[in-house]
């Protein structure tokens, strides 16, 4: 089964893509679970360096993706353009979170037997990734909520790696080109696998409109 592509103002087929079978799904699944343990493992400083990364490599292809997503979602550039800042800036507030390291600090409640209305026991929690989150992207904001958008920047400040399901409208952005190698992505000098992964329903493709400085894997 294929999926067409259509530029919504004047009809025109920008693509025509293969439907993602069943294996693919579950080999993006199982990469995307491989990942979640290395990526826990993480600094909260090496987390927010490569998604820093993300933002930059976002940044230098910014007038590409904007004319990419134009075409398949008939949204003017002064709206995508300021979408792109938003995303961008999304992914560095969450990496100056991320860093800071507090929200991973280990929290510690001394039990208290003159607590009202019965005794608190001793309570000790720390927060941790808990693995795939599953991220649902919306086709009328083709960046701030989709592959590289605030969901999928949450998880990864939270150490969890994403499979991102893309709209149905926006098969090809943003930065992805419909061929079938799945190509992977590292920030420099981390040869840890890809925190994050992009599913979509219909296809499988590379994210090759990106350089090799981002830390995702896109298979959608």
């Amino acid at each position: 089964m294929t999926v067409t592509s259509v530029n919504p103002i004047n009809g025109a087929v920008l693509a025509t893509i293969e439907e993602t079978t069943p294996r693919e799904l579950e080999d993006a699944l199982a990469a995307a679970s491989a990942a979640a343990p290395v990526l826990r493992a993480m600094s909260a400083a090496e987390r927010g360096r490569w998604m820093r990364a993300v933002a930059a490599a976002l940044d230098h292809r910014s007038a590409e993706l904007v004319r990419l997503a134009r075409h398949e979602t008939g949204l003017p550039d002064e709206r995508l353009t300021g979408e792109m800042a938003r995303t961008t800036t999304q992914l560095r507030l969450l990496a100056e979170h991320a860093e800071t390291g507090r929200k991973f600090e280990p929290a510690i409640d001394r039990s208290d037997q003159s607590w009202m209305p019965a005794p608190r026991p001793d309570l000790r929690s720390i927060r941790t990734g808990l693995g795939v989150v599953l991220v649902f992207a919306a086709s009328n904001f083709p960046f701030a909520f989709s592959v590289p958008g605030g969901d999928t920047a949450s998880a990864w400040a939270a150490g969890c790696p994403g499979i991102v399901t893309a709209g149905e409208s926006r098969e090809r952005a943003p930065g992805s080109r419909r061929s079938r190698p799945t190509r992977s992505f590292s920030a420099p000098g981390n040869s840890a696998p890809s925190p994050a992964w992009s599913c979509s329903p219909q296809t499988t493709a590379s994210r090759s409109d990106l350089p090799r400085s981002s830390p995702t894997v896109r298979q959608t």
